[in-house]
């Protein structure tokens, strides 16, 4: 029976608004990945840290046995941060937690003990006023309560730590987080925690050597095995003494991995890039003479690679005089970890960093120099260029992937 003119009037009634939901929902149907969480956005500006009470500044100042008690009479829950190992290490774990900090409304508490990684003071490093209590002091971690204070500890192999546990916060308990990670919470990330990493204000001392530029490549040589522990780590770096103590430390596996990459970042595995590099800013140079040549700012954790990258690149290298007094550059005391933070400020002002595999300071470098959650452009010794680090398919070094670079 042929249809009448009622009924195409009632069949467009059904299919107008379906045709219009398919039309809205094309894009969805397009991306299937539109339909998974996503992870919720930056906070712009960076949403500021509830300052603690004067108590708790104080009792930070004074000790692990007045912080304690100030904690558990407080009647606001605070987020603790016990930042451990090297500079880096400590940095992402502190703006990391800055970050969730100031998302719960919560102040933060900074325990900064100075150890063999990095055997300097906070104050010694960053300027005050700083927004967080700092204790500088030895911790009890058996006496904190399972009723007062919930503990998230990421620094395996310690007996009960479990690397990148999710945090799952409550309200009513203090949060401790001993780590030298970024926290895995949804604004624990470096998406939320680089405006916090890039908040800290170096001394002085620092920041009048900061003399890089985005003209810049960064080269961040990390070829020497582990932090020196005693005099034999200081003279031996890969001895059986070396391997030992690092062992007890990461794990057999760790320790592996971490030597592996530290072959991967010895100096003469950069020098075919930077001579790649090189001879394209020469032939850019040709064609647009007067042009300033290409320069790149040096961080190096041996005498060695200094010495030999001089002898090569003489007119083009940029890095901060420093005295080297045994095999290594990276000596953990205060005066090392002043040019340690030297050398990170600068790397973070190049536009593109040659980098070191497993290396946290490499990382950290990349992200405080870049912008909108995301680092500089990195290159890693061993993956992106130079030989390969062999290792297991299933292990990679936590790095930032490379992201291409941003028009200035």
């Amino acid at each position: 029976m042929p249809l009448s003119g009622c009924h195409y009037r009632r069949a467009a009634r059904w299919l107008l608004p379906l045709l219009l939901l398919l039309l809205l929902a094309s894009p969805l149907l397009r991306h299937r990945h539109a339909f998974l969480p996503r992870p919720p956005p930056s906070p712009h500006p960076p949403l500021p840290l509830p300052l603690p009470s004067p108590a708790i500044t104080a009792a930070a100042a004074a000790g692990w046995p007045h912080l304690l008690p100030a904690l558990l009479h407080h009647p606001t829950p605070h987020l603790v941060v016990e930042a451990k190992n090297g500079l880096g290490n400590r940095l992402r774990a502190l703006a990391s937690a800055m970050a969730v900090a100031a998302r719960l409304r919560r102040p933060l508490v900074l325990v900064w003990l100075p150890d063999l990684h990095c055997n300097c003071s906070f104050g010694a490093l960053f300027a005050p006023p700083h927004p967080f209590a700092l204790c500088e002091a030895a911790v009890d971690a058996k006496e904190l309560s399972p009723r007062r204070f919930q503990l998230y500890n990421y620094m395996r192999p310690e007996p009960g730590a479990v690397k990148d546990a999710p945090v799952v916060v409550d309200e009513a308990r203090h949060l401790w987080f001993k780590s030298g990670f970024v926290m895995n919470h949804p604004f624990g990330h470096f998406r939320h925690a680089q405006a916090y990493l890039q908040q800290l204000p170096p001394v002085r001392a620092v920041a009048d050597r900061i003399v890089a530029s985005r003209a810049m490549v960064g080269l961040h040589i990390r070829n020497v095995f582990d932090a020196p522990r005693d005099a034999a780590t200081q003279r031996n770096t890969t001895g059986r003494k070396a391997l030992h103590e690092a062992t007890r430390e990461y794990g057999a596996e760790g320790t592996l991995q971490l030597l592996r990459w530290r072959k991967a970042g010895h100096w003469s595995n950069f020098v075919p890039k930077i001579r790649e590099m090189v001879a394209e800013d020469e032939a850019q140079r040709r064609e647009k003479p007067g042009a300033p040549p290409l320069r790149f700012y040096l961080a190096a954790d041996s005498a060695e690679a200094y010495t030999n990258l001089k002898q090569l690149f003489a007119d083009r290298l940029v890095f901060t005089e420093r005295s080297c007094p045994a095999e290594r550059c990276d000596f953990r005391d205060c005066t090392g970890m002043l040019y340690s933070l030297v050398d990170m400020a600068n790397l973070a002002r190049t536009r593109l960093i040659l980098g070191s595999g497993w290396s946290s300071y490499s990382e950290v470098a990349a992200y405080m120099g870049g912008a909108d959650g995301r680092p500089l452009t990195m290159l890693m010794a061993g993956r992106d260029f130079g030989q390969i680090a062999r290792s297991e398919p299933q292990l990679k070094p936590p790095t930032p992937a490379a992201v291409p670079p941003r028009v200035r």
